[in-house]
């Protein structure tokens, strides 16, 4: 995924990019520029290359928000 792309995807990074890495940025499910410097930063993070592109790599590399299944909330980042 990268700048333009739309979707469920796209809102699942976001989330991501929100609640793990507290990016101030829309969950809406368009991947525009305040989601690209979102990734930027945690590829940074991560230890990746810094290209603002969503592949396997920076999947690999991210954490991602695990939620309780009782109440929706995030219990953690992993």
């Amino acid at each position: 995924m990268a700048r333009g792309s739309t979707g469920a995807g796209v809102t699942s990074l976001q989330k991501a990019l929100r609640d793990c890495y507290g990016r101030n940025i829309a969950v809406d499910g368009v991947f525009g520029p305040a989601t690209k410097a979102a990734l930027e930063y945690a590829q940074g993070r991560a230890g990746v290359n810094q290209d603002g592109e969503y592949g396997p790599v920076t999947r690999n590399a991210m954490l991602w928000g695990r939620y309780s299944i009782e109440t929706g909330a995030k219990v953690r980042c992993t």
